[in-house]
C-alpha cells in the first residue's frame, strides 16, 4: 500500500479542474510565493531593448530622472502631477492616446507656420508691399520673412501668395495647387462691365421649374473670388430647393408679418423694437413693412407675395456674435445675384425672411437655422417667367467730392 506522505504528494500535484488545471500545490504557490524559483508564475528575462518597450517602466524613469535631476518632485495643490510635466511625458511618446492625437492634429493643421522657402524667392519684396497688416520683413540676415509677434493677425487673404512670381510665400490656410489661379488675360473693360450690370433686372416671377443643383453649386462657387472683412468663414448659407418646403413655410411668415402691424401699432411695443433694433431697422419696418402688411399686401389669399412663387432660396446667417458677419453676408449676396445673372436665371434679395427667422423660433427651426445664428438677407431665384426689354438707369448717388 502506498503510504499516506505519497498520496498527500499526489493528491497536492493533481491538477484540478476548478483551479484552472492547476494543482493545490501550484496554487499554493501562486497565492503565497508568487515569484519563487517553483511558482507557475515567471518573470520572462528582458533585454534593456525590451524594456524600453514598455510605457509604464519608461515613465517612471523619466519621473525618476525629473526627481534626480532636481531633489524633488512637486506635486500640484490637489496631488496631481504638474500640467507641463503631463504634457512632457506625453511628448516622450510612451504611451499614444487617440483622442489626443486627433485634438493635436487639428490643432497643428490649424496652427501651421507661414512660411517663406528662402531657395525660392528672389527677395523682390513685393510680399511685404501688399502685406495689409504688415506682418512679412526682412530680418538681420536680410531674408524675407514673416514676423512672428505679428502672425496672429494674418487676415489670410492670401495677397502675399498671389503677388509672387516663385512661389516661395507659403500661408497655413492656401496652397498653390489648390488656391491660387492664374489670372485670365481676357478681363472685362468697363463698357462690357456696364453692359452686364445694368442689364440684371430684380426677378419676381418665376417658372415652375426646379433649379438644378449642379447650377446651385455654380452659383456658390462665385463666392470663392468674393472680397470680405474679416473671419470670412463665419458665414454660413442654408439652400432651400425645394418650393414644397417654401410653401409650408409661408403660413408662418404671414403670421409674423400680421403681428409686425399689431408691435408697430402698439405704441410701447413700437418703443421697445426701436431701442432694441436700433433707428435704422426701426424706420425700414415702420416706413415700408409695416405699411403694405397693413395693406394686406403679404396676404396668402392673394398669392404668394412673399418669395413670389420663387423655387429656391438663400440664406445667409452667421453667429450673432462673429466678426463682420453682416457686411460679409451682404458683399456675399451681391455676388450671388451677379452669379444667378450671369447663368440666365433672376432673383431678388429679401429681407423679410431672415427677418421672420430671427424673430419666430419654429421659422428658424424650419430652415435648420442654428438657434444662435441670425439671419442677415435671404435671396429667392429661379428661371425668370418674363424678359425684360429695358433697364432702368436710376438717379446718380449724392456725391461730395474733397479734393
Amino acid at each position: 500500500m502506498k503510504n499516506i506522505e505519497q498520496i498527500v504528494n499526489e493528491q497536492n500535484n493533481r491538477g484540478i479542474s476548478e483551479f484552472e488545471g492547476y494543482s493545490p500545490a501550484e496554487m499554493e504557490y501562486i497565492l503565497y510565493k508568487p515569484f519563487e524559483k517553483n511558482s507557475p508564475i515567471q518573470l520572462l528575462k528582458l533585454s534593456e531593448q525590451d524594456y524600453n518597450k514598455i510605457p509604464i517602466l519608461n515613465q517612471i524613469k523619466y519621473l525618476l530622472k525629473i526627481v534626480d535631476e532636481n531633489g524633488e518632485l512637486k506635486l500640484t495643490a490637489k496631488g496631481f502631477l504638474p500640467t507641463k510635466i503631463v504634457a512632457n511625458i506625453y511628448e516622450q511618446g510612451f504611451i499614444k492616446d487617440e483622442m489626443i492625437e486627433l485634438v493635436k492634429s487639428v490643432l497643428n493643421k490649424n496652427n501651421m507656420k507661414n512660411i517663406i522657402n528662402q531657395k525660392k524667392c528672389k527677395k523682390c519684396k513685393l510680399c511685404i508691399e501688399v502685406c495689409p497688416v504688415n506682418m512679412i520683413g526682412v530680418n538681420e540676415n536680410g531674408l524675407v520673412n514673416f514676423i512672428q509677434e505679428r502672425k496672429n493677425i494674418c487676415l489670410e487673404c492670401g495677397q502675399c501668395m498671389a503677388v509672387c512670381s516663385t512661389n516661395a510665400v507659403k500661408i497655413a490656410k492656401y496652397t498653390y495647387e489648390d488656391n491660387l489661379i492664374v489670372m485670365p488675360d481676357n478681363g472685362i473693360d468697363y463698357q462690357k462691365f456696364i453692359d452686364f450690370i445694368s442689364t440684371r433686372r430684380s426677378v419676381r416671377n418665376f417658372k415652375n421649374k426646379l433649379v438644378e443643383k449642379e447650377i446651385i453649386v455654380k452659383i456658390l462657387e462665385s463666392l470663392d473670388f468674393a472680397p470680405y472683412g474679416a473671419e470670412p468663414d463665419k458665414v454660413e448659407i442654408t439652400v432651400m430647393n425645394n418650393r414644397n418646403k417654401i410653401e409650408s413655410i409661408l403660413p408662418l411668415i404671414e403670421k409674423f408679418l400680421d403681428n409686425i402691424v399689431k408691435w408697430i401699432d402698439n405704441p410701447i411695443i413700437s418703443r421697445i423694437i426701436k431701442h432694441k433694433k436700433g433707428i435704422e431697422t426701426f424706420n425700414t419696418i415702420k416706413n415700408h413693412l409695416y405699411p403694405m402688411s397693413k395693406l394686406e399686401n403679404y396676404k396668402l389669399k392673394y398669392g404668394d407675395r412673399i418669395t413670389r412663387g420663387a423655387p429656391a432660396l438663400l440664406i445667409l446667417h452667421a453667429d450673432k456674435e462673429a466678426e463682420e458677419h453682416t457686411n460679409n453676408s451682404l458683399i456675399y449676396a451681391t455676388y450671388l445675384m451677379f452669379a444667378i445673372h450671369s447663368l440666365g436665371l433672376g432673383g431678388t434679395m429679401n429681407g423679410i425672411i431672415p427677418a421672420a427667422i430671427n424673430k419666430d423660433k419654429e421659422i428658424k427651426q424650419k430652415f435648420n437655422i442654428p438657434e444662435q445664428h441670425e439671419a442677415i438677407i435671404s435671396i429667392m431665384f429661379g428661371y425668370p417667367e418674363y424678359k425684360y426689354k429695358k433697364t432702368v438707369k436710376r438717379d446718380a448717388k449724392k456725391t461730395h467730392w474733397i479734393e
